[in-house]
C-alpha cells in the first residue's frame, strides 16, 4: 500500500473515530435524527435533496475517488452549496457544472478553494488529518451554539468548516432569526469568517376571518 494512502486511512479512521466518540453523548446529535419531520422542509423535498446529493457525490467519485474527501455538499430545497478543497483550479468550474446539471437543482453555490499542489505533500487528500480534525472540532461547536438557543430552529441550517471558514446554508423563520444565527456562528471561537446562503420564510398567511367578531 502506498505509504500516503496508508496516511489517509489511518487519519480519516482516527478522525471518524473521535467525531463519533465526542458526538455520541451530546444532546442536540439526537434532536437532528428525531426531528426532521419539523424542518421546513417536507418529507418529498427532503428526498429531492438527498438524490441531488448521491448523484453529485457518484459523478465526482467517477473522476477522482480522492475528491470525495475533500469536497462537500449541502442542499437546502434544491439549492446547492459546494464547498471544501481541490489542488488544481480548474476543477472548481467542472464540480459546478456537474451539480447543476440535476434537474432539480435551483441554484449553486460554489464556495470550494484552492489549495496549492505543493502543500498537499504525499498525502492524497488535500487537507491534513490535524485540519480536518480542527474543522470538525468547529463545526461541533457552532453546531452546539445554535441548537442551545432557544430562538434558533437549528435542525434547519446545513453548515461547513474549511480551513476554519464556515459556510452556512438553510432557511430562517424570520430576519430576526437570520441576524442571531449569524451572530452566534461568528462570535464562536475559532471562526475566521462566514458566508451564508440562507434563506428567510415567507410570511404566514393571515387567515381571512381574523378580526371578525361573532354575535
Amino acid at each position: 500500500m502506498h505509504f500516503g494512502e496508508l496516511i489517509r486511512r489511518v487519519g480519516l479512521l482516527t478522525l471518524t473515530g473521535i467525531l463519533v466518540f465526542l458526538l455520541g453523548g451530546c444532546t442536540f446529535v439526537i434532536k437532528e435524527t428525531f426531528t426532521r419531520g419539523l424542518q421546513d422542509r417536507t418529507g418529498a423535498e427532503q428526498l429531492d435533496d438527498a438524490r441531488i446529493d448521491v448523484v453529485f457525490t457518484e459523478k465526482i467519485n467517477r473522476i477522482n475517488t480522492d475528491l470525495i474527501y475533500d469536497v462537500f455538499i449541502d442542499v437546502w430545497k434544491g439549492r446547492v452549496m459546494l464547498t471544501g478543497v481541490v489542488d488544481d483550479p480548474r476543477m472548481i468550474s467542472t464540480l459546478s457544472r456537474l451539480a447543476g446539471e440535476d434537474v432539480q437543482t435551483r441554484a449553486v453555490y460554489n464556495e470550494i478553494q484552492v489549495v496549492p499542489r505543493k502543500e498537499k505533500g504525499d498525502l492524497e487528500n488535500t487537507l491534513s488529518p490535524l485540519q480536518k480534525l480542527s474543522d470538525l472540532f468547529l463545526e461541533l461547536n457552532v453546531k452546539t451554539r445554535l441548537f442551545s438557543d432557544e430562538k434558533v430552529k437549528s435542525i434547519n441550517y446545513h453548515l461547513r468548516s474549511v480551513l476554519n471558514r464556515v459556510y452556512v446554508i438553510g432557511r430562517s423563520e424570520s430576519t430576526e432569526e437570520r441576524r442571531r444565527v449569524l451572530r452566534l456562528i461568528r462570535e464562536t471561537q475559532g471562526v475566521k469568517s462566514l458566508k451564508e446562503f440562507i434563506e428567510i420564510a415567507p410570511p404566514a398567511r393571515i387567515n381571512s376571518t381574523a378580526g371578525l367578531t361573532r354575535n
